[in-house]
């Protein structure tokens, strides 16, 4: 099961930075004098249980070889614990090392 939120999460990622333009991607960004601190927002439950729903029926089993049916058939349970982890990664400003592989 992991293995499959894991494929899921990775994708997402992969697809929102092939849209970045190379332009952003090869910035000189040495020369900002300050940053601003970006404030993340955590994820709610309906947040994860809506991308979750959206996962299509027809994606293969990740590594883990939980069909989509049983993510979906448990689903409640699963994005709340999802969204816990999802949390936790916000607050404590560390991503799983699972989740930047791909």
């Amino acid at each position: 099961m992991a293995n499959t939120i894991n494929d899921f999460f990775c994708d997402i990622g992969y697809n929102l930075t092939a849209n970045i333009p190379d332009s952003l991607l090869n910035a000189d960004y040495s020369t900002i004098d300050s940053i601003e601190p970006v404030e993340v927002e955590l994820a709610t439950f309906d947040e994860v249980f809506k991308l979750l729903q959206k996962i299509p029926d027809t994606k293969s089993t990740g590594n883990d070889g939980i069909p989509v049916r049983f993510l979906k058939s448990n689903l409640t349970v699963i994005a709340s614990l999802i969204m816990h982890i999802i949390n936790l990664s916000i607050a404590f400003m560390k991503v799983p090392s699972s989740w930047k592989q791909h």
